[in-house]
């Protein structure tokens, strides 16, 4: 048999159980907290929460303030979870973020300002996660980028502008990496293509063209896994396709021959190269196919005989190369085929005998080098 007490009306199962309710009510019940600065004492935080436990779990209104006695950032605690509309300033006391949270998720619009108060970008969440449209603006207020999020990643058209609001790239993105086709622009022509290319999964995969500011074809190419690979056109800034040079790439670097034009389609440089370096014979001519210059390369330098003529077809001057360096006797010419100069080097440097001649074949001066320097003359 259960024996209940009566005190003044009411039962002692039932006080006991008032006791309990206000004591828990006791336990929660709300405190305001302030936080200061270690070293200037001055207040940080001002904010509203109670005890649970050893934590104490923010509820209601949260202010932290910068040391300069300025707002930092205002916003609602509910149940220890950022909830509704936050808001960040810059020390100077101008907007820099606002923010809107659900349960502590971000959710809907975020804004984002320059310290001049213009916005910097606009940014769209759901449950915490990059959604639709994003844009970025320059500090004068011109958009510099347009995105497209899915789920966190860069998803469909993503463009980016100059600041004097021309469209400078547009793409597409798959799962946050580039693919398809890559399209830049020229800064200063509005809508002039600068290049396209294509992308797989973020690499340079397929044909690659390159234009003029007039929107003539300047190169074609190929890449294979972002190294250029394949046959190489580089064309004059003209309708009719005119090839200025062309050559071969190979993972990355020239190899075999290469050949450079004038636009009256004759040939200017002939040369190959071995691993991106010039290789064996070389040749320059003039635009009426006569011999300009002609030499060979080994690993890229200078070696050998080098000859040099003028339009007429005359000696200009001619020497030995060694790693690059004149080395040797160097010889150069009057436009009549007399010598000029008999002049010696050693690794680049004039060195010992030098013989100076007038347009008839007289000999004028001898003079003697040291170290690339008049040693003596006379």
């Amino acid at each position: 048999m259960v024996m209940i007490l009566k005190l003044k009306g009411l039962s002692l199962k039932l006080l006991l159980k008032g006791f309990f309710i206000t004591f828990f009510l006791f336990a929660y019940s709300q405190e305001k907290i302030n936080t200061h600065y270690q070293n200037s004492g001055k207040l940080k935080e001002v904010f509203y929460g109670f005890v649970n436990k050893d934590d104490t779990i923010k509820n209601g209104l949260y202010k932290i303030y910068y040391e300069n006695d300025s707002l930092w950032q205002i916003g609602e605690f509910n149940n220890g979870l950022l909830s509704g509309f936050w808001r960040d300033y810059y020390p100077n006391g101008k907007i820099k973020q606002l923010l809107y949270f659900d349960k502590g998720v971000l959710r809907d619009s975020t804004v984002s300002y320059y310290p001049n108060g213009n916005i910097y970008q606009v940014n769209n969440y759901q449950n915490d996660i990059l959604n639709g449209v994003s844009k970025t603006y320059f500090e004068g207020g011109k958009l510099k980028f347009e995105n497209l999020y899915s789920d966190g990643k860069k998803e469909g058209v993503q463009k980016s502008y100059f600041k004097n609001g021309h469209l400078k790239e547009v793409f597409f993105s798959s799962r946050g990496s580039k693919n398809g086709t890559f399209q830049g622009y020229y800064k200063e022509k509005e809508g002039g293509l600068q290049k396209k290319c294509f992308y797989l999964n973020d690499v340079l995969n397929g044909n690659f063209f390159g234009y003029y500011e007039s929107g003539n074809l300047m190169n074609q190419s190929n890449y294979i896994n972002d190294t250029i690979s394949g046959k190489y056109y580089e064309f004059f800034d003209s309708t009719q396709k005119l090839v200025s040079n062309f050559g071969h790439y190979i993972k990355g670097k020239r190899e075999g021959k290469w050949i450079w034009y004038y636009q009256n389609e004759k040939i200017y440089i002939s040369g190959d190269f071995v691993n991106d370096k010039k290789n064996g014979d070389w040749q320059v001519f003039y635009s009426d196919e006569k011999i300009k210059q002609r030499g060979g390369y080994s690993d890229g330098k200078e070696v050998g005989l080098w000859e040099f003529f003028d339009i007429n077809g005359y000696y200009s001057f001619k020497g030995h190369y060694l790693n690059g360096l004149k080395n040797g006797q160097w010889t150069s010419y009057y436009p009549n085929g007399k010598i000029k100069v008999i002049q010696f080097y050693k690794k680049g440097l004039k060195e010992g005998m030098a013989f100076f001649y007038d347009e008839e074949g007289g000999l004028i001066e001898k003079a003697i080098f040291k170290n690339d320097s008049i040693y003596q003359n006379n």
